[in-house]
């Protein structure tokens, strides 16, 4: 992230998000019914995901422990809420922790970061 940031929160975020997804694609063979439609999902969602990362990343003063916690918490929720037993007969690319449900949350989020709460969006890139 140190070498990502001096090319603006959003550019630098979205490279983050790129290589994070395919770092975590093998993974994801394994977890869908559909790659041909998990794929894409979770291409985007992991992009999206990153800005949070980012985000705490810069709030705290780049502190790797935080990250971690954070990352933690993220596959608790998503193992404990989002999963196969707690939705029972759905299928997890709509229920799942990379499925269309949690990409529209994702979504949200960021847009409403960059959009309604950060009015002037700040690359602190050149």
């Amino acid at each position: 992230m140190p070498r990502l940031l001096p090319l603006g929160e959003i550019k630098g975020t979205l490279i983050l998000g790129v290589i994070w997804a395919f770092w975590h694609l093998p993974v994801l063979s394994m977890a869908h019914e559909s790659l041909w439609l998990g794929v894409p999902i979770f291409l985007a969602e992991a992009i999206l995901v990153a800005f949070p990362f980012t985000w705490l990343y810069r709030a705290s003063g780049a502190s790797i422990l935080v990250l971690s916690l954070f990352h933690s918490s993220f596959d608790i929720w998503g193992d404990t809420f989002t999963s196969a037993v707690a939705y029972p007969g759905q299928k997890q690319l709509l229920v799942g922790d990379t499925g269309l449900i949690c990409l529209m949350f994702l979504s949200l989020i960021v847009v409403s970061k960059y959009l309604i709460f950060d009015v002037r969006v700040k690359n602190s890139g050149p």
